[in-house]
């Protein structure tokens, strides 16, 4: 038993050594960001990913790996190639070829947590269809698994030299380049074909059952379901691995991936983690979810120019592709920051690695168009780079829309419910901020619950009410002093289908309501909220910008949020128990209900530091942070706060 235990500690460390170097060459080679965590309690999680390129293989599994419990597995989902003698050779550089081509890294793989899947059943290359034949009969001759169709003019095999002194172990060793071929079942021989037919749908089975199996003791599956990468940019048909699995998780995270090739210097590559908007079409939802970067928008106007143009038209075309985009889509933060700049750099990168080319007007002016046919080797399966970008833009866009029409009307109102406890001085502000919101156009509320204060915060919330008769804004009354049974009792009163928690001596920004529509939308039922100190004083700020850089560093998810109102009171609420914490709690509890929690940046909450000033020479603040880390790990809980 000991033995055992300590062979899977050694295990388990050898894993985490290696995602921790593929993370770090991953992130030195390419600039990498990825938006979202998976759930830190131990369910039965299935994360889906679009398949653009390779570089997604090496960095999701480390990221995954790397950013869960130690006791819970991950598990990718790997090709039935990657397990075959040969497949080494071909991702390898060619100096390394000869010294890995007879290698089959299946064992490594396995002892890692990869598991093997048939995504090529009807093509696949020639040392595949090999290598089962040759486990099964032995190093037989290539032309005896032949059929003489195979190598007649316009088979497979037609331009192959030397077939009758090539044997099977040879399409993986000398002879590597041939057995990349890739052929079917039809161009083998009988019995050959036959028994290779009668084998791919028991192996296919039993790889399912396999994956379900880990899926169901609590692991992490990784699945690319498209089988093979886009080669046109957009998403291709999910197979029916997609449908077998996804009964058996209990939390359902979309990983979509998306590629900047123009970015200035290193290629960018991003990957946001968030639930599925739609779970029943995980294409559509890939598609919605995908970060769009400055490449892909300038890619779908130069795509679409008749004729070429200079940059400033170039420019304007691309922000009419900006503003036709649903609010919903998700810009990299750079194009959303300042498109024009981001456009700019990406047009001459474009032209620097000749996918656009420039082109000089009778008048002098420097037009450009794209280059027909334009291919970049680091997406080799792409014909044309130019038209791959704009079809990956339009897919979104579409998807988008698609999304919209499903989605009208919802979610059906916003409400804040507010907790305050002797806040006459603060609780008038807060309301304003909710006043704001209805500038957005998204319906809001406010529930403030008088939470036997001794002060004049009732009278300022009836005076408020009173001088503000279009703000629909409600006073509900719970006697005994508590904070999660104030809002517990708020959110009872309350009549959004959205609950946002803000509290009596903090604002919302003026875009919360229609950020947390927007994010609702797209299917999240909860996420905490970027909290900001609300004073200039650079002590202040520098407290809650580093609890911030915790959060988002460690992905803790605590303080002020937003969650479904019917996952709130199917969830029991808040445990009344506690006087701190209590937000951490209840969205571990949603975790572990199966449901992603995320953490909303683009917006804000801005709260009072009145605590950190509680005691003079910073005590406060050193104060307020052992007891914010202590009740992280669960200690004081149900002290006084």
């Amino acid at each position: 038993m000991l033995r055992a235990r300590l062979a899977e500690a050694a295990l388990q460390a050898f894993r985490l050594g290696l995602a921790a170097a593929l993370l770090l060459y991953v992130r030195l080679a390419y600039g990498t960001r990825v938006d979202g965590r998976l759930p830190r309690r131990a369910v039965p999680t299935l994360v889906v990913s679009n398949h653009a390129h390779d570089l997604e293989g090496l960095l999701l599994p480390a990221v995954l790996l790397l950013g869960r419990p130690l006791s819970r597995r991950v598990h990718p989902v790997a090709s039935q190639r990657l397990f075959e003698p040969g497949f080494l050779a071909t991702r390898s550089p060619r100096w390394l070829r000869p010294l890995v081509k007879r290698w089959n890294v299946g064992p490594v793989l396995r002892a890692l947590g990869v598991l093997p899947i048939e995504n090529m059943p009807r093509r696949r290359p020639l040392a595949s269809f090999a290598y089962e034949i040759w486990r099964r009969r032995g190093d037989l001759p290539l032309k005896d698994i032949l059929d003489a169709g195979a190598l007649e003019p316009g088979g497979p095999l037609s331009g192959a030299r030397d077939i009758d002194r090539v044997r099977l172990r040879d399409l993986w060793g000398r002879r590597a380049q041939l057995g990349q071929l890739e052929v079917s079942p039809r161009d083998l021989r009988s019995p050959y074909r036959e028994e290779v037919q009668r084998a791919l749908r028991p192996r296919v089975e039993r790889q399912l059952e396999e994956v379900e199996r880990a899926l169901r003791r609590g692991g992490t599956v990784y699945l690319t379901p498209e089988g093979r990468m886009t080669s046109d940019g957009r998403m291709g048909r999910l197979r029916e691995a997609l449908d077998r699995l996804r009964p058996a998780a209990r939390c359902l995270v979309a990983a979509a991936v998306s590629f900047d090739p123009w970015a200035p210097g290193r290629m960018r590559m991003t990957v946001r983690l968030a639930p599925p908007p739609d779970a029943g079409d995980f294409r559509l939802s890939l598609a919605v979810l995908r970060p769009l970067s400055a490449s892909h928008v300038l890619a779908a106007a130069l795509h679409a120019l008749p004729a070429p143009a200079d940059e400033p038209s170039i420019l304007r075309a691309c922000r009419r592709l900006l503003d036709e985009l649903p609010p919903e889509a998700e810009l990299e933060p750079d194009l959303a920051r300042d498109p024009d700049r981001a456009l700019g750099q990406r047009l001459r990168m474009a032209c620097r690695r000749g996918h656009v080319a420039r082109v000089v007007s009778d008048s002098g002016a420097t037009l450009y168009r794209p280059r027909p046919g334009a291919r970049d080797p680091r997406f080799p399966d792409a014909a044309d780079i130019v038209a791959y970008l704009a079809a990956a833009f339009e897919e979104t866009a579409q998807a988008l829309a698609i999304l919209r029409e499903r989605r009208a009307g919802a979610p059906g109102g916003i409400s804040f419910v507010i907790p305050a406890r002797n806040e006459a001085s603060y609780v008038g502000a807060a309301l304003e901020s909710v006043r704001a919101q209805a500038d957005t156009g998204t319906a809001v509320e406010a529930v403030v619950v008088d939470n036997a204060s001794e002060d004049d915060t009732v009278g300022v919330v009836a005076r408020f009410i009173e001088a503000h008769p279009g703000v629909p804004v409600r006073l509900v009354q719970e006697p005994v002093p508590g904070r999660s049974r104030a809002k517990n009792r708020g959110v009872r009163a309350a009549r959004g289908e959205i609950i946002v928690f803000l509290d009596a001596d903090s604002r919302a920004a003026p875009d919360l309501a229609a950020w947390v529509a927007r994010r609702a939308r797209l299917g999240a039922v909860a996420e905490s909220v970027r909290v900001v100190a609300d004073s200039h004083r650079p002590g202040d700020r520098f407290f809650f910008n580093l609890l911030e850089f915790g959060k988002r560093r460690f992905g803790i998810r605590a303080q002020m949020f937003y969650c479904r109102r019917d996952l709130f009171l199917e969830l029991g609420g808040f445990r009344e128990d506690l006087h701190l914490a209590e937000d951490k709690d209840f969205l571990e509890r949603v975790e572990a209900a199966g449901h992603l929690v995320g953490h909303l940046e683009r917006s804000w909450i801005a709260t009072s530091p009145r605590r950190l000033h509680r005691w003079p020479l910073g005590a406060g603040a050193v104060a307020m942070l052992v007891r914010w880390a202590l009740a992280h790990v669960g200690i004081g809980r149900r002290w006084k706060y």
